[in-house]
């Protein structure tokens, strides 16, 4: 084929501008533009979500998150103008955060509040449902020193000044408490879920000397799983709650001051609504002691476990399935210490009923009464002691007062029981009664002079009196037995 025919081949081919297009080729071009159309979206949406994943995967960078932690501090700093260092913030994913070495400093230069370790995980998922659902809160090696001076200043004033609200910052409130309260009446508000906390080795110390309260105490572990957290309707449901390894001490130095008595508008009931299923106490030591009253107490729970069946605090209803109670201690000490401060105080009971009115003032509030019922009731291995004293530590001559120990026989003044069991089923305090079958009850006194072997009985006591029916109490030495009934009016 020479050059001519290749010329006249190509243009034979060639579609010409006159000739029209076929619906073929419009539609392939119209696709095309579409095409060029959706790529350009695509490259637009995904630069910005590429951006938005990069930033979001730079504040799990350590430069970042200690730039990050710097910035959190200066700001703590100058906001309660005292020192406060961060050690360290992290960001884990999905969406955790944790916060290491919090050291807050009161203005006299001392610690106000240490936290080792604080960690909190939320469900990001959960948060397109407009639900904020923290599975759990975590917090270690705590220590916070709290005081307050007699006259009545503390180490914490600068904390209200800091956070003092301004009146922009109050009108901002209150729009916001609006727009949350108008959220919540549509049922699109914010709805907050806790799954549950886990606190380790948490210390702190408060000194009251203004109302005469001095409080140390340190929690080795305390845990709570949450089953329900309702917080708009206060409605609670705890599915275990776990507390090991704790020291509470309390020692009242002096009487609070008095203050002018004002009329009470709280409400008696409680405004919320709490169910509890178990609960665990294991190795729990507790002290009370007042310089007052020369009163002191100490207690050491072993192992208390609850398995509940009704456990509700705000209607003041518990019916609990069984309570184990196991390697308890309790002592209990009354008398009057005669100081130099106290020296012009002659009467105990005067000083008792004049801290009771204090304390828990005159006014009997008419609220709903609590009902408890448990329906099986184990001790085993626990000791009580009781010891009646005065003790004078200025003058001597006083000493003869002191009431002195019984070397034989059972001393009312001086009493120590132990290994102490107890067994019981249907134990009922309801307003209008009281009532238990005892199966057995069991004790030891610590000189061995007195021992229990066997108590038990059906007892109850109501507004006509006091009933013991199928009595049975065995001692060492003697033995009580009956089949009818022991009754007592009040």
């Amino acid at each position: 084929m020479n050059f001519f025919d290749k010329l006249k081949h190509k243009f034979s081919n060639k579609t010409t501008d006159n000739q029209p297009i076929t619906p073929k080729k419009h539609q392939s071009k119209t696709k095309r533009v579409l095409w060029i159309i959706a790529k350009v979206f695509m490259w637009i949406f995904g630069s910005i979500f590429g951006l938005l994943a990069l930033v979001f995967l730079l504040l799990f960078l350590p430069p970042v998150q200690n730039y990050i932690t710097g910035k959190a501090e200066d700001f703590l700093s100058k906001k309660l103008t005292t020192k406060v260092e961060v050690e360290t913030i992290r960001l884990s994913f999905p969406l955790g955060l944790s916060i290491n070495g919090l050291y807050i400093e009161d203005k006299q230069q001392d610690t106000l509040l240490y936290a080792g370790h604080f960690e909190a995980d939320i469900n990001p998922f959960a948060l397109i449902k407009k639900k904020l659902q923290i599975t759990e809160i975590k917090l270690e090696d705590v220590y916070a020193n709290i005081w307050i001076a007699e006259d009545s200043t503390s180490n914490i004033d600068f904390l209200n000044t800091a956070f003092a609200p301004t009146d922009s910052a109050k009108m901002s409130a209150d729009q916001t408490t609006t727009q949350i309260e108008a959220n919540d009446s549509t049922g699109a508000g914010l709805v907050i879920s806790l799954g549950g906390i886990d606190f380790k080795n948490i210390n702190a110390k408060f000194d009251d000397r203004f109302n005469g309260n001095d409080i140390q105490g340190k929690i080795g572990q305390i845990k709570v799983d949450v089953d329900d957290f309702d917080l708009k309707n206060l409605s609670f449901t705890v599915y275990k709650l776990l507390l090991k390894d704790t020291d509470l001490r309390y020692v009242q130095t002096k009487l609070p001051p008095k203050r002018e008595a004002k009329p009470d508008t709280t409400s008696t009931g409680l405004g919320f609504q709490v169910n509890m299923n178990k609960i665990e106490l294991e190795n729990i030591k507790v002290f009370y002691a007042s310089n007052v009253t020369g009163q002191q107490v100490k207690g050491k729970i072993g192992n208390l476990s609850i398995d509940a069946q009704e456990t509700n605090l705000g209607t003041q209803e518990i019916i609990i399935k069984e309570v184990t109670l196991n390697k308890t201690f309790v002592s209990y000490k009354q008398g009057i210490v005669t100081t130099a401060l106290d020296s012009a105080i002659a009467n105990s009971a005067e000083i008792v009923a004049e801290e009771a009115q204090q304390i828990a003032g005159t006014k009997k509030h008419k609220g709903k009464p609590w009902t408890i019922q448990v329906k099986n009731l184990t001790l085993a291995d626990n000791e009580l002691k009781f010891d009646n004293e005065f003790d004078n530590e200025f003058d001597n001559e006083f000493d003869n007062d002191k009431i002195q120990k019984i070397e034989y026989g059972f001393d009312t003044n001086h009493i120590h029981f132990k290994n102490i069991a107890i067994k019981a089923e249907n134990f009922k305090f309801y307003p209008s009664i009281i009532a238990a079958n005892i199966k057995t009850i069991q004790a030891t006194d610590n000189r061995e002079q007195f021992e229990l072997k066997d108590f038990d009985g059906n007892i109850r006591m109501d507004s006509n009196g006091v009933s013991v029916t199928k009595l049975n109490i065995q001692t060492s030495r003697s033995h009580i037995g009956q089949t009818g009934k022991l009754a007592a009016s009040l």
